[in-house]
């Protein structure tokens, strides 16, 4: 495990809330010297704790509904659990593939344009996989809220203006191809510099930052952040399913939990859990306590919970592929 100081952990939090600010602006937010401060990202990118600077795109806006998927392994060999990894991670529909343990052992999200095409890949995969799946879940998922990583502060304490992404069902607004190209381009480097990415297009830098504005504006892009390999800061990644008694509580519970530090992302969706928790935890002591003080809070709302922790992300692409 790789120990940070106050300085580090500052750095993470405010890259994590603006990846793409400037090193004289950042450096002003954590009070290090521009050089020391370039010394330390430096660092994190060299001993994997930064693993890359990313865009959050809502592709909600852009047409696209979302399924996830999970389910457990049956009589599968590791070579063939490796082997469907590696199909998932291949698709173009694919946001998110990972391996997970407990209540599953895989956890696929999808973007999906229309039910009939992706009828069709679905019946593909099934005969070509589905003997090995077993609990299969799929479902929608409506609305994302995601929250920064407040447990790197000092206090742990979520600030009161703390920004966060929102992604759910709304109307879809029409990009061209150059805008595509932009934001395949910054979804997987959000750092990429104003010079480089009209290289890239072969546009003006003024054009570039005016589609950036824009779309930005739009809140197709909702925000530049970075991915963070929390396994070597001692923590660990989980999901934890909530359902309810009475689900007109809902908003109440939300509320609360919306506060706690280590709270990563707050989901909705239709056909699984009546509220979707993601957390970042040093062990699951600290997870157990943040559930029994969820449940003490709501006795009679709470019915009972599932979680399962990630182990390893094969893919995370927050746009999808054309």
């Amino acid at each position: 495990m790789v120990k940070l100081d106050i300085k580090d952990k500052k750095i993470l939090y405010e890259l994590d809330t603006n990846s793409r600010q400037s090193i004289p602006q950042l450096s002003k937010k954590v009070g290090l010297h521009k050089n020391a401060l370039r010394y330390r990202i430096r660092r994190f990118e060299k001993q994997g704790i930064i693993t890359n600077y990313y865009t959050v795109i809502d592709s909600y806006k852009l047409g696209y509904m979302v399924l996830k998927f999970y389910t457990s392994y049956q009589n599968a060999t590791s070579a063939i659990k490796k082997e469907i990894v590696n199909y998932l991670v291949k698709s173009k529909i694919t946001w998110l593939v990972s391996s997970v343990e407990g209540e599953f052992d895989l956890d696929v999200i999808f973007w999906i344009k229309n039910m009939n095409q992706f009828y069709s890949y679905w019946n593909k995969t099934l005969n070509k996989y589905g003997k090995y799946f077993r609990d299969q879940v799929l479902y929608y998922q409506i609305q994302a809220i995601s929250y920064r990583p407040s447990y790197l502060l000092f206090d742990k304490r979520k600030p009161d203006n703390e920004k966060c992404e929102i992604t759910g069902y709304e109307s879809t607004i029409q990009i061209d191809d150059l805008d595509y190209r932009l934001l395949y381009l910054l979804s997987s480097d959000a750092r990429l510099s104003i010079v480089n990415i009209a290289k890239k297009l072969g546009i003006t830098t003024n054009i570039a930052r005016y589609r950036i504005k824009k779309l930005i504006k739009s809140d197709i892009i909702q925000g530049f952040r970075i991915n963070i390999d929390i396994s070597k800061l001692g923590y660990q990644n989980v999901k934890v399913d909530l359902f309810l008694n009475n689900y007109n509580e809902k908003t109440k519970i939300i509320n609360y939990i919306k506060h706690n530090p280590y709270l990563l992302c707050i989901m909705t969706s239709i056909g699984r859990a009546h509220i979707e928790l993601e957390f970042n935890v040093e062990n699951t002591k600290n997870l157990y306590h943040i559930l029994e003080d969820l449940i003490d809070k709501f006795p009679n709302i709470i019915n009972y919970y599932k979680y399962f922790t990630f182990l390893e992300n094969h893919k995370l692409s927050w746009i999808p592929e054309l």
